[in-house]
């Protein structure tokens, strides 16, 4: 860690255990031990979030493999609405077949929404709550720190805001709203009302970049 922190002046949060071994053991969770030295998410398959306070597997996301010499049709993929799928190749790959990744990405087509390891880790852990209580609008805060969360330093947050029937007919409003987030760490407020998403950013950001 302190070497890629030396060479590339980010922290990472995200650890494959070489080959990907993996201990499920009391004593020596691989993901415990991988929380306590303060990474946020680790392994491909069956990835496990990890917290301050709790490791959690999360089994809805899935992994596949892929290959230089490989073709792979988006029918392929097995898509989920439960989180992003984790295609895994290794450099070897690329050194046998420079253009093997740009033909991997034409294979899969165009709509398709890529995010880095950080970037997932960094919505896993931030942190929604509610805001200050209106008559008239839905205020909620979202805390981004500034190590599980670094990504949103220097990139903007999408999140999509579902409002209940009653509020959206009351509203006028569609169902589904995005709210983006702009760059920047701490606690952001978002108020939704009648009209329309307005969102606070936090008034201490940082340029720190992953």
């Amino acid at each position: 860690m302190e070497y890629l922190q030396h060479d590339f002046g980010v922290t990472p949060v995200f650890i494959r255990p070489g080959g990907g071994e993996f201990s499920p053991s009391w004593v020596n969770h691989t993901g415990c031990i991988a929380a306590q030295l303060g990474f946020g998410l680790t392994r491909l398959a069956t990835p496990y979030y990890l917290g301050r306070d709790r490791v959690i597997a999360l089994g809805p996301v899935p992994q596949i493999g892929w290959a230089y010499d490989k073709q792979l049709s988006p029918t392929e993929v097995p898509w989920t609405v439960d989180g992003p799928v984790f295609l895994a190749f290794h450099d070897r790959d690329v050194a046998m077949d420079k253009s093997a990744v740009e033909r991997l990405l034409s294979e899969i087509g165009g709509g398709v929404r890529f995010m880095t390891a950080a970037e997932y880790c960094a919505y896993l852990h931030a942190e929604i709550e509610p805001g200050t209580a209106e008559a008239d609008k839905v205020s909620l805060v979202l805390n981004y720190d500034d190590h599980y969360c670094q990504y949103f330093a220097s990139h903007a947050s999408a999140w999509t805001l579902h409002l209940s029937d009653e509020t959206r007919n009351s509203w006028k409003a569609p169902e589904k709203q995005t709210v983006i987030i702009p760059k920047g760490l701490g606690r952001h407020v978002v108020r939704a009302g009648a009209g329309g998403v307005v969102v606070q950013p936090a008034k201490i950001s940082s340029s720190l970049d992953n």
